[in-house]
């Protein structure tokens, strides 16, 4: 179950206006964060590192990805994630090709402890007034919304096959609570991206990550 932003400002509101709640947030403490730069990359699974945009990253990935695992957590009800999500070049969302060329959808996915709780599509190809190519975030697949929505950069440049074209690449700050109250968690990032035209997949399409960071939040 995700319990986003919104939630979290309902449910205090909630607290605070009808008295009708009865837990709020005691405690938060950042148990994880890596901004990539100085290249640890212990405890990560899978890490591949590069530049972009002048700083390191975590990338680039095409139908592949990362497991970061944290062990001996301390007791908690929440845990919050942020990181910086970066979708490289020809992202085309919920477009799927057609009989001779299957093209999508393109799907990138977070799991927890094995479960998907993001599993959704980004699109860099921007919306005409007669053509969109839609995307599902900010929820799950296979919800239509304009390509970059929810974005918070959509003026990077792409790193190969739009390489140096403004949009090319869009940053999704990602900033989410989710239930956990295990010692362990286990953090699958990756992708299900397919391109059966592409000669280049990781040209043409890639992701990345940077400025990760791991909280568990306790209740009263």
């Amino acid at each position: 179950m995700i319990i986003t932003k919104t939630f979290k400002i309902l449910f205090l509101t909630c607290l605070v206006i009808f008295s009708a709640c009865h837990k709020d947030i005691q405690s938060q403490t950042e148990v994880y964060t890596n901004d990539f730069e100085s290249g640890s990359i212990l405890g990560i699974e899978g890490a591949v590192q590069s530049t972009y945009d002048g700083k390191k990253v975590l990338g680039f990935y095409n139908n592949s990805g990362f497991t970061l695992t944290l062990p001996g957590l301390a007791k908690h009800d929440l845990i919050l994630l942020k990181f910086d999500l970066y979708l490289h070049d020809t992202w085309g969302g919920n477009h799927t090709g057609n009989d001779a060329v299957i093209d999508g959808p393109d799907i990138w996915q977070l799991k927890i402890d094995n479960e998907a709780v993001i599993n959704t599509t980004f699109s860099n190809s921007g919306c005409q007034a007669t053509y969109c190519q839609q995307q599902s975030y900010p929820k799950n697949f296979p919800f239509h919304y304009d390509a970059g929505t929810g974005a918070s950069r959509t003026d990077l440049p792409g790193r190969c096959s739009l390489a140096n074209i403004p949009g090319g690449t869009t940053m999704y700050r990602i900033d989410k609570i989710f239930n956990h109250s295990g010692y362990t968690i286990k953090l699958d990032f990756k992708d299900l991206l397919k391109q059966s035209n592409a000669p280049d997949m990781l040209c043409d399409e890639s992701w990345s990550l940077d400025n990760l960071s791991v909280s568990i939040l306790t209740l009263d």
